[in-house]
């Protein structure tokens, strides 16, 4: 019910606090730098211009799995790769290998320290040695098979991968309209209020009815459905009815329900595989 919902948004807050840390160290700047080639131990063979591409596609692809804008600094890779300068190639190269492995990290579950773990969260992410991994992945060529096995094999990952990026979608269109109502509405009832209720749920649902015409708005039993399927996403009970609850999570900004995606996204990076 409601309390379920509201402990959905609290372990989303813990997760989204203990995610504030960089996945490289940090330098003097507070940006999360890459070592220097001098310090990088070459265990692996050199990239192949389709392994250096492989790896560039799955950086640039790592928002859509909730990860930070440029997490992993694909852009000033890019940048060095493509400098005139041997040494800035070189130097492109090492970063790009450093930041496979802080991504392969990520996916594993280490972006959070065990420090930041609080003590009511049985979950704890299996140990895993990226560098290692990523080194083997290289020198037995089989890059590519290792980037796409690097995220949770489990359906249920895929599905929220793919609901980040409808809701990412809707926050780029604005996201949706507040509801004004504070009463509850039930089915039956008519007028614009239940047009704006329409139209919110529309946002969310593609399954929501067009506004019946000719006619004023009207509670009917197509709408009465999409209200239960929003209460069975907000972990309410599936009445069918827009109590207060279901206006309130309804109101709940389009960031917000990103934010609670991306901590579902990080704790299934913490799964046993």
């Amino acid at each position: 019910g409601a309390t379920g919902a509201s402990l959905k948004v609290l372990v989303a807050v813990a997760v989204t606090v203990a995610l504030q840390s960089p996945a490289w160290p940090q330098g003097a700047s507070g940006r999360a730098m890459a070592p220097a080639v001098s310090e990088i131990v070459e265990t692996a063979p050199a990239l192949s211009a389709d392994e250096t591409a492989t790896l560039i596609r799955a950086l640039e692809a790592s928002e859509s799995q909730g990860f930070g804008p440029d997490a992993f600094h694909v852009r000033e890779i890019r940048q060095r790769l493509a400098s005139p300068d041997p040494a800035q190639r070189k130097q492109g190269m090492a970063d790009l290998e450093e930041a496979a492995i802080a991504y392969a990290g990520a996916q594993h579950g280490e972006r959070v320290p065990a420090s930041r773990f609080r003590r009511d969260w049985a979950i704890r992410p299996a140990p895993y040695d990226a560098r290692s991994d990523f080194a083997a992945a290289v020198r037995e060529r089989r890059l590519s098979a290792w980037v796409a096995g690097l995220p949770p094999p489990n359906q249920r990952y895929a599905r929220l991968v793919a609901a980040y990026g409808r809701y990412r979608e809707i926050a780029a269109h604005g996201g949706w309209p507040m509801l004004a109502m504070k009463s509850p509405l039930k089915p039956g009832a008519s007028g614009e209020a239940v047009e704006a209720l329409r139209r919110r749920l529309a946002a969310e649902d593609p399954a929501t009815p067009a506004a019946p015409s000719p006619g004023p708005p009207f509670y009917d039993v197509a709408l009465t459905a999409a209200v239960s399927r929003a209460q069975a996403r907000f972990g309410l009970t599936a009445d069918g009815v827009a109590g207060i609850a279901t206006l309130a999570a309804l109101n709940v900004p389009v960031e917000h329900r990103l934010a609670q995606i991306r901590a579902n996204l990080e704790r299934w990076r913490w799964a046993p595989r």
